[in-house]
């Protein structure tokens, strides 16, 4: 569905409308005609839309009234709002919070929350930066506020694109790690400041590959295992220099 922002005369557009793909890249904004796309039915393709048919599943079958109440009330919240394409602040429907953050909750190797879990506190992020080596691996370096101690639940979604080719950009991301608590043996803590080391053998027995001057994409989404929600957080996303 096209997404549209009106001023005296259609300012912005984005999405499909009918057969016409409004988007917007550095050149500005641009209409095409849309086409059929193809379907390569990827394992992880597959295994996100397993995830997506048991959640639906779960809300429809499983889910008391109660339990779908609790997701609306928690959809509602401004803690729990999303940023659209246009830089807008909006709140999902329960449903969409319960998958969103049921999404999260899979992906990390938790139990599904049928009952939403409110709003829990997350460690709020004054930098993060990435670092890529193709002999020492990927380091990940966040630096947070005093304001909200580490604590056992905390979890990190860490995933990386393989090396493209100097002057193109990097593929698509996957997910490379989860890390589910500050005690995991690839994260040090020094003060307020966390780092996270992935080895090369880790990286390439996850199917990616670094070459020395290609660039990677990185994200670091920060999270909980008892409140799987990263939106309050964001994300750290970079794209890297893969080093000798």
């Amino acid at each position: 569905m096209a997404l549209l922002k009106y001023s005296a005369v259609v300012g912005e557009a984005s999405g499909k409308a009918g057969g016409v793909i409004f988007s917007r890249n550095k050149g500005g904004n641009y209409i095409r005609g849309w086409s059929m796309p193809t379907d390569p039915r990827t394992s992880r393709q597959l295994a996100q839309r397993a995830k997506l048919s048991l959640l639906t599943n779960q809300w429809s079958n499983n889910l008391t009234e109660a339990n779908r109440q609790s997701w609306v009330n928690s959809a509602e919240l401004a803690d729990h709002q999303v940023t659209n394409r246009f830089g807008e602040a909006k709140n999902l429907s329960g449903f969409q919070y319960f998958i969103k953050m049921n999404l999260i909750a899979l992906t990390l190797g938790e139990p599904i929350l049928l009952q939403s879990p409110g709003v829990k506190l997350l460690p709020m992020l004054t930098s993060g930066s990435v670092a890529v080596s193709a002999t020492t691996g990927l380091t990940i370096t966040l630096t947070y506020d005093d304001q909200a101690p580490f604590n056992s639940n905390e979890a990190f979604i860490i995933s990386m694109s393989s090396s493209a080719p100097a002057g193109r950009k990097p593929g698509t991301v996957k997910v490379l790690k989860t890390v589910k608590d500050v005690d995991d043996p690839v994260v040090t803590v020094l003060g307020n400041v966390l780092t996270m080391v992935i080895s090369p053998a880790d990286i390439a027995a996850a199917g990616l590959t670094l070459t020395t001057g290609g660039k990677v994409a990185v994200q670091t989404r920060i999270t909980r295992t008892d409140y799987p929600w990263d939106a309050l957080t964001g994300a750290v996303t970079e794209n890297s220099t893969v080093a000798g």
